[in-house]
This record gives C-alpha cells, structure tokens and sequence, in this order.
C-alpha cells in the first residue's frame, strides 16, 4: 500500500533549488524573450469552471462515455469527446445515423494521494509512490515546483561531450503497434488527458498520473499553465539549439553551475515545473495516482447518439450564472472608470524594449465584445526631455503567455504596447486611455413570482413576455428546479403583444440581464518606468 512521506526538512542545498528556479525562468527567456515584472492583474476566480466528477462504479463510466460520442452523418464521422477523466480506450461501430454499439475499457488508479503545498513547505519534499515533489518557490502569480520519478532511472550518457548518436531510423516494419498506455509519459499537471485515435479506429484518452488545484490567499481557486520540462535533457539540448547570445551565455553558466554537482549519467529523471496562474498563488493541492492501475473494466453500450452540434452543452449552471451576475460593475461607487491599471509588464532584452499593459478589472461588464481599453497619446519623460512616440514606434499586442486573460472578449479591456527602454530610473511613460464599456442591470425571477404582465402557462412549459420587455435582453436564461440550464424549444411564439418561450422542462428559475448603456470617455495616466529587468 502507498503512503504519503513528509521529509520535515529543507534540502540541505537551497542553492541548487535556486538553479532550477534559474533554469525555468531562463526558459522563459528562450521561449518569449522576456522577464515579466510582478503579476499586475487582479486575481481571476475559476472555481465555477472546475467540474471534476468523481465516479465510483461502472453506470457512471457508461453515462460520461454515452454522452461522449456523436456523429455527423454528412461525413460519415464519428466524434468522441471524453468526458470520463479516466484512463479508456474505446471502439465504436455505427448502427444507423441515429445509433451506435461501442465497447470500452476503463482503468483505474489503484491508490492516490493529494499532497499540500504552501509557503511553509518551501524546499521540503513531500513522495507518494516513487513520486518526489519539492515546492522550490512562490513568485506572485508563479509556483515553481521539482518533481522527482524515482519509480525508473533513465541513462543520460548521451549528454556527455563527444557522444555519438545512431542515425539509423527505424523502417516501417520495426516501428511497433499502438500497444495500450493508461497514463502520459512525463510529469505534466495542466493537462488532464490526451485523446487521439489509432489506425484500428480505436479511440483512447490518457491521463496524467499529476493533477493539482491552485488556490489564492482567499481560497479562490485559479486557472493556470505549467511549462514542465526534464531538467537533465533540456539543459544539455539548450546549450546546443540557443542562437542568441544573451540567452546562450545564460545556459551556459546554469550548464557550469550544475556540473560539479551532477555524477554520472544513470539517474531518476528530475522533472522543473513553472506553474503559472490566474492570480497570486498562496497555496496548491498535487494529486498523483499510483503507478499501478486496478485490471481493466470491459463495457458494453448500445445507445444514440448525442447532437453533433449541442448548443447548450456548455451553458452556465444557476450556480455559474449567480457568480457571473456578482461580478456587475456599473457606473457608480464600484465604477470601472475608476479602476484602469497601467502597469510595466515585461522587459525584451534581445530587442531591448519594454512592455507596458493597461487593463480594466475582470469582471461581467468586460467580459463582453463591445469593451474597449486602448493607450493614446503615449510619451516618455526623462532627464533629456519629453518624446513623443509615434505610432511607428509602438508596437501593439495581446498578452502571449496568459490565455486566460488574452483570449475572448476580456482581451479587448486590456491593452498592451511595446516601448524603447526607459534612459534613467527617472523616466515616465504619460499618456491617456480610451475606454469604454457596457452597463448591465440583472434580474432573477423565482416562480411564481413575476414581473407585471408576465405570465407562465406550467402544462406548455410556456412563459409569455411583453414585447417592450423582450427587446432590451443581452441575456436570458431559464432554469429548472435542480439549478440546471433549461433550454427553449421550438420557434418563438410570437403576438401582438407578447413572445412565448418554450421550455424543454418545468421553469423554476429566470435570468434576465439588459444592457442599459454603454459608459466611454480618457483618463490620463503617469507611470513611473523602472530603470532595469526584472529579478
């Protein structure tokens, strides 16, 4: 049986923890070409967006892999998105365009262990099953974590110098058969599953043996990204593929640093994590399954298939809509306007510039594509006087490594520019923003209380709304008595006075959300520029 092992105590060599530091922000360097300054952002809670399901017996198996597989009988195509997150593998036969046989097989891990990582445990080690993992620090919105396989060695002798690899590929006949893998290779803890398919028409989803839930100082939990890389290899193949030489120089003194540790060339492969996340990290959970998994399950469906295009499988539960409605801000003491943040955000050294970012808070308002955040009339004031940097001179751009905050419509409330280094730690960038944004007004309707004029028909499933009313809605849910997003059915039924919609269940719940203006106007900024890089 697995157990959890606490070593209370710190390496003894903090400062080889501090070159594993060194290393992944070096990487950084290499990937983005910059050193990012202090997370400047607000904290984004997702917790809403964790639905991990537990699942404790075959039926739950056979439901989350029933409402996996669809097909589009236009292509003959059969779509699986797995929603069991366990290691299975699958093959599915069509019936009719309507019906399908598949049987699947299911593991299961035989043990895990969810290990609690904070401030405290900073360079203590914590193991579960021949899994060792060291928390080596906590920078703002990055955890930086050493995860230690001690279940295989790896021979890394191929990183001495004057080592002679065999060119020789394999042909088309050695290459080996797809032969079942229940857990990824490596030590990823961003990536739930990986699914793909084989030449058989089989359909497979991996799993990671790591995942983890990363909290801030108020127990939100936070979205987040994790670059993990096998430290031994990669700091070998840098010193090879690095053009530039800032970046060159760099891998070569963590390369000198390491060595006279470093003995031999058998080892446990020693995997460096930069976790990256929404917001300030306080404190995370790793969970690791067991090497070993339980025998595999065999099950056999016969079933339909679910809509190949499902409108509404990615509708907001009550709960979700709740906390999206919580997160209005409108044009009073809580007003956006007051609340644009100009922030430097990275240094470039190979182009020498500077990053600068200005956003409005994360919020419902901003979470729509008709908010806008844009720097104007941008100068630098130094000790030689003031330049004015012309638009041929400003490099606009999205975030490139927060997708969380770049993709969707909150990109558009944040803008960022690229400006030549500052001359003195005197040096200001000054200027204005443009902004503007929508203003919401939300309402929950609890049946059978409704506004005036409105009425709900239960035998149809049927609730009437004036035609003045209906107009004004950006938003417009319906909910049924276990909180679960209701859809309509059917057209719209329309009169003279009034629309009909049609629910799919019993309505219990209403949202409604109208936009009642949108707010626009500058404000000016000063930002004092910092002289140099980041630490």
């Amino acid at each position: 049986m697995n157990t959890i092992e606490n070593n209370a105590q710190s390496r003894e060599n903090s400062s080889l923890n501090q070159l594993f530091i060194d290393f992944l922000k070096t990487e950084t360097l290499y990937h983005k070409d910059a050193a990012y300054y202090p997370y400047p952002f607000e904290d984004i809670d997702c917790g809403h967006l964790y639905k991990r399901q537990e699942v404790n017996s075959t039926e739950q198996m056979k439901q989350l892999i029933a409402e996996s597989i669809a097909y589009d009988s236009r292509d003959s195509t059969i779509y699986y998105k797995a929603k069991l997150e366990l290691p299975h593998y699958i093959k599915i036969d069509v019936l009719d365009n309507e019906h399908y046989h598949a049987e699947a097989f299911v593991n299961q891990p035989d043990s895990s262990a969810t290990l609690h990582f904070n401030e405290a445990s900073i360079g203590i080690p914590q193991c579960f099953d021949k899994t060792e993992i060291t928390l080596l620090g906590i920078e703002g919105d990055v955890a930086y974590l050493l995860l230690e396989d001690k279940s295989k060695s790896i021979d890394y002798s191929y990183t001495r110098p004057g080592y002679e690899f065999d060119d020789d590929e394999p042909t088309e006949n050695e290459k080996t058969e797809w032969k079942w893998k229940p857990y990824r290779e490596g030590c990823n803890i961003d990536i739930i599953s990986i699914c793909g398919d084989t030449d058989d028409g089989i359909k497979y989803c991996q799993m990671g043996r790591l995942s983890a839930v990363v909290r801030n100082n108020k127990g939100a939990i936070l979205d987040f990204q994790s670059l993990c890389e096998d430290f031994r290899h990669y700091l070998w193949y840098r010193n090879m593929d690095v053009v530039n030489s800032y970046t060159a120089k760099a891998f070569e003194e963590l390369q000198q640093r390491f060595a006279p540790i470093d003995g031999g060339y058998l080892h446990y492969p020693l995997y460096v994590v930069r976790l990256q996340a929404s917001g300030h990290v306080d404190n995370l959970d790793v969970t690791v399954h067991s090497h070993s998994v339980r025998p595999l399950v065999r099950l056999e469906l016969t079933g339909k298939f679910v809509p190949r295009y499902d409108h509404y499988a990615d509708e907001p539960t009550l709960e979700e809509m709740m906390h999206q409605i919580a997160t209005i801000r409108n044009n009073n003491a809580d007003s956006l306007l007051l609340k644009p943040v100009v922030a430097t955000y990275a240094y470039h050294p190979q182009r020498n510039t500077l990053a600068v970012v200005a956003y409005l808070p994360f919020c419902y308002n901003t979470q729509k594509w008709d908010a806008r955040l844009q720097f104007s009339s941008l100068t630098i004031n130094s000790i030689e006087g003031i330049v004015t940097l012309e638009d041929d001179e400003i490099v606009r751009g999205r975030l490139d490594n927060r997708p969380y905050l770049s993709q969707g419509p909150y990109g558009d409330a944040i803008d960022m520019v690229t400006i030549p280094t500052p001359i003195s730690s005197n040096d200001t960038l000054r200027g204005e923003l443009r902004y503007y944004y929508p203003d919401y007004e939300a309402t929950r309707y609890d049946l059978p209380r409704l506004p005036m004029g409105w009425r709900y028909e239960e035998e149809s499933h049927t609730l009437f709304i004036p035609r003045d009313d209906f107009h004004y809605f950006d938003t417009n849910n319906g909910y049924d008595d276990q909180g679960k997003y209701n859809p309509t059915i059917g057209d719209i039924i329309r009169t003279d006075n009034e629309y009909g919609l049609v629910f799919e269940r019993p309505l219990k719940t209403y949202i409604v959300i109208k936009k009642v203006r949108t707010i626009g106007g500058t404000v000016p900024f000063t930002l004092a520029l910092p002289a140099g890089p980041p630490k």
